[in-house]
């Protein structure tokens, strides 16, 4: 269905907002682009598309400590409840 829809330049204009990757003209920007996207579990729509104005996504996010520093100090932080 991507494939299709690169073909057609008008619907990316018309569907995608001007700084959206899908509307640049290097073909490789848009693959890459879609390589990301496919990466993501989870998409935030209002960033690149018009298609979907009154859409509220809910982010979970999770902060994991690293190893303690040599100092011994380390602290847990977490962005949930």
């Amino acid at each position: 269905h991507l494939s299709e829809l690169f073909s057609h330049s008008d619907l990316l204009q018309t569907l995608y907002k001007r700084e959206a990757f899908l509307r640049t003209d290097g073909e490789d920007l848009r693959k890459q682009f879609l390589a990301h996207i496919e990466s993501l579990e989870l998409l935030d729509y209002k960033c690149f598309s018009n298609s979907y104005p009154d859409i509220d996504i809910i982010y979970h996010v999770i902060i994991v400590p690293t190893r303690a520093r040599a100092t011994g100090i380390s602290s847990i932080t977490t962005a949930n409840p």
